[in-house]
């Protein structure tokens, strides 16, 4: 199996980060939160900025 280099980042609704023993696992796999009732320019211009 080949490894690459690159970090990978996820889109996930702001929920997946309130509770406090399951938001380990978005955190893990490097998940940008989006809240789904708002605009998601925040987190797209987080994503551009780690890119």
């Amino acid at each position: 199996m080949i490894s690459t280099l690159i970090k990978k980042y996820f889109i996930t609704k702001r929920e997946a980060f309130d509770k406090i023993f399951s938001n380990w696992w978005p955190k893990y796999l490097n998940c940008v939160s989006v809240n789904r009732k708002e605009d998601a320019t925040s987190a797209m211009k987080l994503l551009k900025n780690k890119l």
